[in-house]
């Protein structure tokens, strides 16, 4: 069965090596670049962000991660109007429709930074998010990574990290984030067809800002 198509996976539980982690992450990279939606970049970068909130069974909720998730889809496409999948005709991704349909019933009109709307905002982003994405986006990753990251049930909502892969992606969080943000770029530049890939390649901020305690991350920006 093909990775989009999986509900639940379990990882390998075998012991795992530094090279064999970083060919899984290798293997997600190379061919992350070529698929036709961006999730599987937005995916990664929650997991990555939410490490800090597993539970006592290293459990990740989905509701913890769509809400990165969202956060990342709310820059790019309400503030900044940037497709995310090659448009034929007049077809236009999920995730691009489920941000504008969310903002629009919750009345919002003008960008605000993601961590300053209000709680029901953010969940009512998020839940889109998971209802359009929740089913595909975890099962294509496991595939991605050679089934060594995580295990997940897409019908109770969690991601269970592998302990052998935990202490790997701390120790690489900012590279793994830059290299995931180089890869997402370099498919948006591949799908944009109004600007060229290198001016594309330079709207998304490789690292993650905080300021204060408010913790409000600036994940992309554009260089106008």
């Amino acid at each position: 069965m093909t990775g989009y198509q999986l509900k639940e996976g379990t990882f390998d539980r075998r012991p795992l090596t530094e090279d064999e982690l970083w060919n899984g992450i290798w293997n997600y990279l190379g061919s992350g670049t070529m698929k036709q939606a961006s999730y599987i970049f937005a995916f990664f970068n929650a997991i990555l962000e939410s490490l800090d909130e597993m539970d006592g069974k290293g459990r990740i909720s989905y509701d913890r991660l769509f809400d990165s998730f969202a956060e990342s889809y709310w820059i790019l496409v309400f503030r900044y109007g940037i497709e995310q999948r090659p448009v034929q005709g007049s077809a236009e991704s999920s995730v691009r429709l489920g941000i504008l349909s969310a903002a629009e019933r919750c009345g919002i009109h003008a960008y605000v930074p993601y961590r300053l709307l209000s709680p029901e905002v953010r969940k009512a982003l998020a839940d889109e998010m998971k209802a359009r994405t929740r089913l595909y986006a975890a099962g294509t990753l496991f595939e991605a990574t050679g089934q060594i990251l995580y295990s997940f049930n897409s019908q109770e909502e969690w991601v269970e990290m592998n302990p052998a892969a935990v202490p790997f992606l701390r120790e690489n969080l900012r590279k793994l984030k830059s290299l995931n943000f180089d890869a997402w770029a370099a498919y948006l530049a591949r799908i944009d067809g109004k600007k060229a890939r290198e001016e594309t390649a330079g709207k998304l901020c490789r690292e993650l800002q905080h300021e204060g305690e408010n913790l409000y991350k600036t994940v992309f920006y554009l260089n106008f």
